[in-house]
């Protein structure tokens, strides 16, 4: 079995799991983003490594930044492959009922739960936009803006 790129990488700079996790909190301080305390995050670490878990579209972002790498080259590829089929009214109805109860649970919960779930669906939606019908697109794009 081919060694985990993640595990590869800390390994060919010669980088503890610990460097790594300030690596990772240098990136999501420049982001502004809090992380999880060390004790969580070096869990998670080691199932990354150890390919028990993938990390999410955030920390494959904050683990490009911190080996100054793509995510490519980290070995991951688009998460979303391009779509079969045309997108229809009922993408416009999807988002804008997530965005709707997005809304109070920011309120209620705290942005910092949300962010990474609002942004995953923005970028899908601005990728629906590229695909739609003139006709889908400008409300597309308005759920978006929102």
């Amino acid at each position: 079995m081919p060694e985990n790129s993640i595990l590869r990488m800390r390994r060919e700079r010669r980088w503890s799991q610990l460097q790594l996790l300030h690596q990772l909190d240098r990136a999501a301080k420049a982001r502004r983003i809090a992380l999880p305390d060390q004790s969580s995050l070096r869990i998670t670490l080691s199932g990354w490594e150890n390919a028990r878990h993938r990390p999410s579209l955030l920390y494959r972002q904050l683990l490009a930044e911190a080996f100054e790498v793509t995510e490519a080259e980290l070995g991951f590829g688009d998460p979303y492959p391009p779509p079969t089929t045309s997108v229809g009214s009922g993408a416009v109805s999807y988002l804008s009922s997530m965005f709707a109860l997005h809304a109070p649970a920011d309120q209620d919960l705290g942005s910092q739960l949300l962010i990474n779930v609002v942004s995953e669906q923005t970028k899908q939606a601005e990728r629906w936009a590229q695909e739609a019908h003139d006709s889908l697109r400008d409300p597309l794009l308005r759920v978006v803006s929102r």
